[in-house]
């Protein structure tokens, strides 16, 4: 979702664009730290990651502003592990 959205904040004026999950593989870990901070753009800080859809006349609009229930991520996640086979 936050590729789709275009979430994250670029981590240098001229480095990386993370704007596709491939580009994980290229991010370096920084020394001695263990992990890599990736910071999500200002604009996005107050919005749902795990949020709901709405139909629309035209399609479909992902409704940043509402969050979808733990019931519901539970549901998709026990789903999504039936597909992949890691239930």
């Amino acid at each position: 979702m936050l590729f789709h959205i275009q979430g994250f904040k670029k981590m240098f004026t001229t480095g990386p664009v993370l704007d596709c999950p491939e580009k994980l593989y290229s991010l370096r870990v920084l020394n001695g730290k263990g992990q890599q901070e990736l910071k999500l753009k200002d604009e996005i800080l107050d919005k749902f990651v795990f949020c709901q859809v709405e139909r629309q006349a035209t399609g479909y609009r992902i409704a940043l502003e509402r969050k979808l229930t733990a019931s519901v991520v539970t549901s998709r996640m026990r789903r999504g592990g039936e597909i992949t086979g890691f239930n």
